[in-house]
């Protein structure tokens, strides 16, 4: 799998998790580096599951 195949993805986990950690700061959470962990690698790993998806189906046609 080539380099600017993760670009994507990761650009959008990361833009989550510092979204969330901002979010996360504002309501006071008591925990908010946990929380924006767990959404940014949510968002990560469904956006590697869109882009997989999205190849395999232009690998078949």
């Amino acid at each position: 799998m080539k380099r600017k195949n993760h670009k994507y993805p990761i650009t959008f986990g990361l833009f989550a998790f510092f979204i969330t950690l901002f979010l996360a700061f504002l309501i006071e959470s008591p925990y908010p580096i946990l929380a924006s962990l767990f959404v940014g690698f949510l968002i990560l790993e469904l956006s590697y599951y869109y882009y997989f998806n999205k190849q395999k189906k232009h690998n078949n046609l």
